[in-house]
C-alpha cells in the first residue's frame, strides 16, 4: 500500500525540491562546522601519507603499501596534485563524498518511500554525521566506497516503483562503473555489493530472458573497467602480483587473526553492563566517549545514566541489523509463496541484499566505527518495511518515526556541540589549520621540532599507527608501510623492519599509543630495537613548548633520540 497522501497542511516540505535543497544545506553546513575538528585519525593520516608518497613517485606496492586498495590514496594524490598537500584538501574531498552518498540515498529513498517517509528519513541522516565521526568528516577510504556504492543502488533502484528491474543497458553499465570503482577503495565493500548486485542482475524482473544476461554482462563489464586499468597500470610496474597478495590474502593471514572485534557482544543483552570498561571503545560512537571522558566528573550522577542509555542505543542499532534484514527477506519469501510477489518486492529483497553485504564489509572488525557507517542502508530497508502495513498502521509508524529521530537527531546535536567545545586550541601548521583539544596541542611541539631537526630527506619512524606525523612535517621512513598493524611491522615479530632501519637509523623516533592489538606483543624484536638504541628525551617539548602547556603523558607518546654510543 502506498504511503500516506502528502496532501493537506504541512505538505509543502516534504516536496523532492525543497527538501534536497534544504538536506543538501543541513549536511554542507554540518560539514563545514565540523571540518576543522581534530586531527587526522589513523587511517587518515595513512591516506595523507601515503597520497604524498605518490607524488614524490612512490608506487604502491612497491615503495609503499597498506590493506585496501589505493584508489581513495591515487584519488587524494590527484586532489593534492592541484591544491597542495593539506588535509584541507582532505576535508574537501570527504565532504564532497558524505554529500554524495546522502542525496544518494535520499533520492534512491524517494522511489523506496514516497516524499513523507523519504524526508523522514532524510532527516535520520543528519544523525550520522555526528554518530559516525570521524566517518563523513575525516577523509576515509570506506566512505568514499561507501558513496560510490550507493551511486551505484540508485541508478539502479532509483525512480518511481514501477520502473524497478527496466533500467537500461547503459545505466547497468554504470552502476558496475560506480562498484568497481568502490572496489578499487575498500575491497571487500566493493566486491561484496558486486556480488549482491549481480545476483540481482540475473533476476527474471520484467525483460525477456535474454534481458538478464544483457544486464549482467553490462554489469561486469563496468565493474571490470576500473579494476582492470589498475591492474594495468600495477602490472606495467612489475608489481601485480604484490597487489593480489596484499589486497586479496594478507587481510585473512595477517590482519583477521588479530584485529576482529565481535559482532555478537552486543547482541548479549543478558550481559548488560560488558560493553563498559576498556571495550567501551569498540562499541560506542566516538564523540560521545570524548564528551563522558571531559565531562564525566561535572555530569555527577548523570554520567552512569547516559553510560547505559549509550549502552542501550548500541545494542538496539547492533541487534536491528540481523532483525530488519531477516524480516526483509521473510516477507518477500511470503510474498512470493503467495503470489503477491511484485517489482516493490524485487526492490525490497535487492536492498537488503545490498545493505547485507554493506554490514559483511564492517567485518571482521564490526566496532561501532565501521557498523554505523554503513547502517544508513539498514535504516532505509526498515523504512521500506511499513509497506504493506494497513493505512492507519502507516501513519502511526510514520509519527513514532519522527519523534524518535527528532530525539536523535537533538541528543546527537547536543553530544556534538560539546564535542566540538573541546577543540578549542588552534594548530597552524604548514600542511594543517585545525581546531584541536588541549590534550591534543603537544602535536605541533613535535611537529615542529621535526622539521627542525631532520633534514629533508632524512628518514624519520613513528612506532606506532600515527602516521599523521609523517604528513605533518614532511619527512619520512623508508618502510612501505605507514601504520604498523598486525601483518605491516615486518616479519620476525618486526626483526625485518629494525634490520632495516638499522642500516640508516633514523635520529628521532616518535612512538605513538600502543593500540589494540597492543603493539609490543605482535613487534617484539622490533621493540627490543628502539629500546637498545634509543632513549625518550624532552626536547621537543622544551624547544616548543605546547599551546596548552601540557606535554602528552608517557603512555600516549613519546620522542626518542639515538643513544651515544650506539648499543649493539
Amino acid at each position: 500500500m502506498s504511503e500516506p497522501s502528502a496532501s493537506g497542511g504541512g505538505a509543502a516540505w516534504v516536496h523532492p525540491g525543497s527538501f534536497g535543497i534544504a538536506l543538501f544545506g543541513a549536511w554542507l553546513g554540518l560539514s563545514v562546522w565540523m571540518a576543522d575538528g581534530g586531527l587526522p585519525a589513523d587511517d587518515e593520516g595513512a591516506l595523507l601519507t601515503n597520497a604524498v608518497r605518490i607524488l614524490n613517485g612512490d608506487v604502491y606496492y612497491r615503495d609503499l603499501d597498506a590493506y585496501p586498495l589505493p584508489g581513495a590514496t591515487y584519488l587524494l594524490a590527484a586532489a593534492m596534485a592541484g591544491a597542495g598537500p593539506s588535509v584541507e584538501v582532505a576535508r574537501v574531498l570527504a565532504m564532497v563524498a558524505s554529500t554524495a552518498l546522502v542525496l544518494s540515498l535520499y533520492l534512491l529513498a524517494l522511489g523506496v518511500l514516497g516524499p513523507r517517509r523519504a524526508a523522514v528519513f532524510g532527516g535520520c541522516l543528519l544523525c550520522f554525521k555526528f554518530l559516525a565521526w570521524p566517518a563523513f568528516t575525516a577523509y576515509m577510504y570506506g566512505d568514499i566506497a561507501l558513496s560510490l556504492a550507493s551511486a551505484a543502488v540508485l541508478l539502479l533502484m532509483g525512480g518511481t516503483p514501477t520502473r524497478l528491474g527496466q533500467p537500461t543497458t547503459a545505466r547497468w553499465f554504470a552502476a558496475g562503473l560506480c562498484v568497481g570503482a568502490a572496489t578499487t577503495a575498500k575491497q571487500n565493500l566493493g566486491l561484496y555489493v558486486a556480488l549482491a548486485l549481480g545476483v540481482v542482475s540475473l533476476w527474471k524482473l520484467t525483460e525477456p530472458e535474454g534481458g538478464r544476461w544483457r544486464r549482467f554482462r553490462a554489469f561486469v563489464l563496468g565493474v571490470g573497467v576500473p579494476l582492470g586499468f589498475g591492474a594495468a597500470y600495477f602490472a606495467s610496474q612489475g608489481v601485480l602480483g604484490n597487489l593480489l597478495h596484499s589486497s586479496l590474502i594478507r587481510p585473512f593471514t595477517d590482519y583477521l587473526p588479530n584485529s576482529g572485534v565481535s559482532f555478537l557482544e552486543p547482541l548479549r543483552f543478558w550481559r548488560w553492563g560488558s560493553l563498559g570498561g576498556d571495550s567501551a571503545i569498540h562499541y560506542f560512537s566516538g564523540p560521545f566517549l570524548l564528551v563522558m571522558g571531559r565531562w564525566g566528573a561535572r555530569l555527577g550522577e548523570f554520567a552512569p545514566w547516559g553510560m547505559g542509555v549509550a549502552e542501550a542505543f548500541t545494542r538496539f542499532v547492533y541487534a536491528s541489523i540481523p532483525t530488519i534484514l531477516g524480516l526483509a527477506v521473510w516477507r518477500g519469501f511470503r510474498e512470493w509463496r503467495t503470489g503477491a510477489w511484485c517489482v516493490s518486492s524485487m526492490r525490497s529483497v535487492a536492498l537488503a541484499l545490498v545493505s547485507a553485504a554493506g554490514v559483511a564489509s564492517a567485518f571482521p572488525r564490526a566496532d561501532f566505527y565501521h557498523v554505523i557507517g554503513v547502517y544508513p542502508w539498514v535504516v532505509l530497508v526498515g523504512f521500506d518495511l511499513c509497506r504493506g502495513a494497513g493505512l492507519g498502521r502507516q501513519r502511526w509508524l510514520l509519527r513514532v518515526a519522527v519523534a524518535s529521530i527528532a530525539a536523535l537527531v537533538l541528543g546527537s546535536a547536543i553530544v556534538s556541540w560539546a564535542h566540538q567545545r573541546a577543540f578549542s586550541v588552534e594548530l597552524e601548521l604548514p600542511r594543517a589549520s585545525l581546531r584541536v583539544s588541549p590534550a591534543s596541542s603537544w602535536v605541533e611541539s613535535v611537529v615542529r621540532f621535526v622539521e627542525t631537526e631532520v633534514p629533508p630527506g632524512r628518514p624519520l619512524f613513528v612506532y606506532g599507527h600515527e602516521a599523521t606525523f609523517y604528513f605533518l612535517a614532511d619527512r619520512y621512513s623508508p618502510w612501505a608501510f605507514a601504520q604498523l598493524y598486525p601483518g605491516q611491522e615486518g616479519a620476525r615479530q618486526g626483526g625485518e623492519l629494525a634490520e632495516l632501519l638499522d642500516r640508516d637509523p633514523p635520529e628521532w623516533v616518535i612512538r605513538g599509543q600502543a593500540g589494540d592489538p597492543p603493539l609490543p606483543e605482535y613487534t617484539r624484536e622490533l621493540a627490543l630495537w628502539v629500546r637498545r638504541n634509543y632513549i625518550p628525551t624532552p626536547a621537543p617539548f622544551e624547544a616548543f613548548p605546547p599551546v596548552a602547556g601540557r606535554p602528552p603523558p608517557a603512555w600516549q607518546a613519546q620522542v626518542f633520540t639515538r643513544r651515544s654510543p650506539v648499543v649493539q
